[in-house]
């Protein structure tokens, strides 16, 4: 993560390509976006038989073949190894529900295909409909809209203690209550859990704090997106703004730093060891006791991750697939898993979970090192890789469901674009202007260091005038 940041400055929120021509998808694909993030606002449940459906499973659900088959056929780029984890790891978890599962009837129908849309349809939208810093900037733009929308609800939820939006809204997903905490209801909005509404939230944080046009901008949308994870009051919510944070004012403090993030790297490393060998405890304890509200809940990660790893290990290459509620625990301990990447193995097994995981370490690390010569590209860099290493640790703490998983996968690939751009860039740079090397040179014109003579007479020449520059013309007889 060496150039996580690369130079920001101050810059026109639209942008083209160093070649002189956008490469941004199109009007319909940011129409696709805009009805995605649309459908977080609707907390609407319809059923059909079996199934449940909900808006933004629909809206994947419409858009999922047209953008398998661009990104098949090379229209986002060409198809790189990312690309093949994560359709490897759908795959994987195909196959782990149906080990698991019963072909009795359509039982296995809804379940695939809710993860399947969910992680990788998601993480195709935002991998082929935003394709350039036009395409970035929009679906910027239009978060931020829905945290316009959602906050304010958050504010009079909190202080009423009543889920205001849910009970405006007929049919829509259940109340989830929870305990109040310092006084204030744990804001929910229009999400299953006021854990999923945290985590939306939180995105918003270093992605606005980099990429929002004006500085007053980048300061409200970040004190938006601050306080909408604030209200939530989720601690696992909440670690993704302080990761945020910590990346930010490392970059303030040594952004004249080349290797910066490689220090940073090789300090959180040391980190780690000294807390392991001085402490009886491992670092990811420390972390959990002192990155919770209450030691009640950091007691129950501690014992989540110490007995989901048991039962990863016992069940290592398919998981558990739906019987998931069903994992190995002691019966005072609640099936609800807090920690989304070990729930991967835990379901799906070793194999989904380490596709994912190296997809996700590969797209970091070519979106860090690709040569982005534009300082609002590199600012969108800046924004996509703060947020995306918030929600990655966040994921350790809490379980991403339903819109919001999908949210997280489609923000996962809604970067990729910046690969693409760095390599058209880079090309660009090292590519001479050609219009300047086919024109031949005047006379008297510098080539070289030396001036350039021609057989043909200058104009002055012609005229009878002595030449300015006091070089003699050659003669008649040469």
């Amino acid at each position: 993560m060496q150039q996580l940041h690369g130079t920001i400055k101050n810059s026109p929120a639209v942008e083209v390509s160093t070649a002189g021509q956008s490469h941004s998808a199109g009007k319909f694909a940011r129409l696709m976006v805009l009805l995605f993030i649309i459908s977080m606002l609707v907390p609407v449940w319809i059923q059909v038989g079996s199934i449940k459906l909900i808006p933004h499973r629909i809206v994947l659900l419409l858009v999922f073949f047209p953008l398998f088959f661009q990104l098949i056929a090379g229209k986002a780029g060409k198809v790189r190894i990312f690309d093949v984890l994560m359709m490897f790891s759908a795959g994987w978890a195909v196959l782990a529900i149906m080990v698991n599962g019963s072909f009795a009837g359509t039982g296995l129908i809804q379940p695939i295909g809710i993860y399947v849309l969910e992680s990788f349809g998601a993480y195709m939208l935002g991998r082929v409909a935003i394709r350039s810093v036009e395409d970035f900037t929009h679906f910027t733009r239009t978060f931020l809209f829905s945290l316009m929308v959602l906050v304010p609800f958050a504010v009079a939820e909190a202080v009423t203690h009543r889920p205001i939006m849910l009970e405006l809204i007929p049919k829509s997903v259940s109340v989830n209550y929870q305990e109040p905490r310092w006084g204030l209801r744990r804001a929910q909005t229009v999400f299953a859990h006021p854990i999923l509404f945290g985590v939306y939230c939180s995105v918003g944080f270093g992605l606005f704090w980099y990429t929002l046009r004006s500085r007053m901008m980048r300061a409200g949308g970040a004190l938006m997106a601050f306080g909408g994870t604030g209200l939530s009051l989720s601690s696992g919510a909440f670690i993704s703004i302080v990761i945020q944070m910590l990346f930010i004012g490392w970059e303030m403090m040594m952004k004249q730093v080349p290797r910066r993030w490689l220090i940073f790297s090789i300090l959180c490393l040391l980190a780690y060891v000294t807390i392991d060998l001085l402490s009886n405890r491992t670092p990811f304890h420390i972390l959990v006791t002192y990155g919770t509200f209450n030691t009640g809940n950091s007691y129950n990660r501690i014992n989540i991750w110490r007995f989901g790893m048991e039962n990863v290990w016992a069940n290592p290459f398919f998981g558990l697939g739906e019987n998931i509620s069903s994992w190995v625990r002691p019966s005072w301990m609640s099936s609800s898993a807090d920690n989304y990447w070990l729930l991967l193995a835990m379901q799906y097994g070793i194999p989904c979970f380490l596709a994912v995981a190296t997809a996700l370490f590969v797209i970091i690390r070519r979106v860090s090192l690709a040569p982005l010569m534009t300082p609002t590209a590199q600012a969108c860099r800046a924004g996509y890789l703060t947020a995306m290493g918030g929600l990655i640790v966040a994921g350790g703490t809490v379980h991403f469901w339903h819109g919001v998983m999908a949210f997280v996968m489609f923000f996962f690939g809604s970067g990729i674009w910046m690969i693409d751009a760095g390599a058209r860039d880079k090309a660009a740079a090292e590519t001479p202007d050609k219009s300047d090397a086919d024109t031949p040179p005047q006379a008297g014109e510098p080539q070289g260091g030396q001036l350039v003579y021609t057989r043909q007479p200058a104009r002055h020449e012609r005229k009878g005038k002595q030449p300015a520059s006091g070089v003699r013309p050659r003669s008649k007889r040469a």
